[in-house]
């Protein structure tokens, strides 16, 4: 069963050339000048926000794919992890993630998170039961479950759009992170994070721990 955790990611993640690797990262380098140059034109950020949005250009380090494996899970199973705080886009990532966060704030949800689950939990059996509960397990299904990147942008554009209109240059704004959204989030960029060059490395790592 692990051997095939092993081999799935194999066939799903693999290296990809470095000339795509060069045209991918120049396009993300064009992609934070036009973001750039939009917000100067607009006056939407002051100066040291403007910079920031293209800080890690001469410094980044590529996504780097690791293989975790569900071993609890019949069969077993495998989660893909990959960190991209050093990589090139992870300022735009910042940006929109505080822009973002007053639209997180107000949505109802039924979780956010596992803590989220387990406060509900204490607040039912101490409000409407009337005892606290000492033992407990559970499991929570697709917590942040899979999204179509088109439905996602135009989902979250719709919602920063009533967030924001009525501000100044609300309409600026809204077609500034609209920009944002693409360069994140096209193609070529969800590829080359998904698929990275280094992600062979845990492979191997991870099949000569499971003796394979």
């Amino acid at each position: 069963m692990v051997r095939c955790v092993v081999e799935a990611f194999e066939k799903s993640y693999i290296r990809i050339a470095d000339a795509e690797v060069c045209k991918i990262t120049s396009d993300i380098r064009e992609g934070i000048v036009q973001i750039q140059n939009f917000m100067e034109s607009h006056e939407l950020a002051v100066p040291s926000v403007v910079s920031f949005i293209g800080c890690m250009q001469a410094d980044f380090r590529y996504p780097i794919a690791r293989l975790l494996a569900k071993v609890h899970k019949s069969p077993i199973a495998g989660r893909l992890l990959s960190s991209g705080t050093e990589w090139i886009t992870n300022p735009i990532a910042v940006f929109l993630a505080k822009e973002l966060q007053p639209i997180c704030n107000s949505c109802a949800s039924i979780a956010k998170s596992t803590e989220d689950v387990v406060h509900s939990i204490d607040d039912i059996n101490s409000k409407q039961f009337g005892f606290t509960l000492s033992l407990a397990t559970f499991d929570i299904e697709q917590l942040y479950p899979s999204m179509p990147l088109d439905k996602a942008k135009t989902i979250v554009l719709k919602a920063y759009q009533e967030h924001v209109k009525g501000q100044r240059k609300w309409g600026a704004k809204v077609k500034m992170v609209s920009i944002m959204f693409d360069v994140l989030f096209q193609g070529q960029i969800m590829k080359f994070c998904r698929i990275n060059a280094d992600g062979s490395k845990s492979v191997e790592w991870y099949k000569q721990s499971c003796g394979i």
